[in-house]
């Protein structure tokens, strides 16, 4: 189980990061237990990614029942979690930079819960009408969330930055896809 004491420093150690602080690192627990409590994050995250995506939903027309909806979403956001570490699990040894991996998938995962609650003014502004405001920002925002993600992967593992650009690329890619296959499963 997962202590208070390492929720606040997984989180404080996030938003160190996201302040570009590279002593971030230090408050994420790199061992193989503490990167698989990181992923209690999660479900920290799981309400703030709910309300994003009732806010993005919420002027779409969608005729699948409610129950398939949060099924299907609850998959997604369950394999878009899971699916990334394991793959890097595999890649980064091939890549010469497993060294560090633990504290990497640790950070990931608390880093993960500022990823919607940046996204969440781009929502907003659409919900109220603003489509082209909202779209604008909406890319700006996932912009500022690949840099964070990008800072993260080079300061935790510490690997170049192209190395660091391609795990982000990789990553932004395979949540592409879960996404697209969960819309496609919805509608």
């Amino acid at each position: 189980m997962i202590t208070v004491q390492e929720i606040s420093a997984g989180l404080y150690g996030a938003w160190r990061l996201a302040q570009g602080d590279k002593s971030g690192r230090a408050y994420f627990n790199a061992s193989a237990q503490g990167a698989k409590r990181s992923f209690y994050a999660a479900l920290i995250a799981l309400p703030i990614t709910t309300v994003l995506l009732f806010l993005d939903f919420s002027h779409r027309e969608i005729d699948a029942p409610a129950a398939r909806v949060a099924l299907v979403f609850l998959l997604a956001f369950a394999l878009d979690w899971a699916a990334f570490p394991l793959v890097v699990l595999r890649l980064t040894p091939m890549m010469g930079c497993d060294t560090h991996i633990l504290r990497y998938i640790s950070a990931l995962n608390w880093a993960r819960i500022l990823e919607p609650v940046i996204l969440m003014p781009a929502a907003m502004a659409s919900v109220l009408g603003a489509q082209g405001l909202g779209t604008l920002l909406s890319l700006i925002l996932v912009i500022t969330v690949l840099v964070y993600y990008w800072f993260v992967a080079k300061i935790a593992l510490e690997v170049t930055g192209p190395q660091a650009a391609f795990l982000v690329g990789l990553n932004f890619v395979m949540g592409i896809i879960i996404s697209i296959l969960a819309v496609s499963i919805i509608q």
